[in-house]
């Protein structure tokens, strides 16, 4: 059965793209209860390297990137709403393991996986959280518009250590 992840945490965050040779590395704060995330990120196409600060304020549907390289701000409207960080409701079990050694105390996380069907394209995703604190390890999808995406999360805390992480 799905869990519900925390409403705020910070964690390390690469997604790739193999198909459009696209890297993204990136320090994220998420906050649930506030509708709000920040990244500061490292986008690779191809050879091509940009760096960006993005604040994405959902109670206002306002997204703030500033290209760290020019210090150029573009404030955009958000076209949808946040993605919980957990695991979908309607999510169906797949499986149970442990990441690292099992025999080595505290050197080793328990997962469990889900998969399923985004409600408004119907594309294929899973998404692997820990037990039982249902912090994302790892996500991925495949969907017509942008085919498969693999997202890996590492370096998670819970909470927010800075809440000022999310001034404009």
């Amino acid at each position: 059965m799905p869990c519900d992840a925390p409403l705020q945490f910070e964690a390390r965050r690469f997604l790739v793209d193999y198909e459009k040779n696209y890297t993204s590395f990136a320090k994220i704060s998420y906050d649930d209860t506030n509708k709000r995330t920040r990244e500061v990120e490292e986008i690779r196409v191809g050879e091509e390297r940009e760096f960006y600060d993005i604040l994405r304020l959902y109670n206002t549907g306002k997204e703030y990137r500033v290209n760290l390289r020019d210090r150029k701000c573009n404030v955009t409207s958000l076209t949808g709403p946040l993605i919980p960080a957990g695991v979908p409701p309607d999510a169906k079990y797949d499986s149970e393991f442990v990441i690292g050694p099992v025999n080595m105390a505290n050197e080793h996380v328990d997962c469990k996986a889900f998969y399923g069907k985004t409600r408004d394209e119907g594309d294929d995703y899973f998404i692997i959280v820990s037990s039982p604190s249902c912090l994302p390890v790892s996500a991925g999808f495949n969907s017509k518009r942008f085919g498969f995406v693999s997202i890996r999360y590492f370096d998670i805390v819970n909470g927010i250590a800075d809440p000022t992480v999310f001034d404009a």
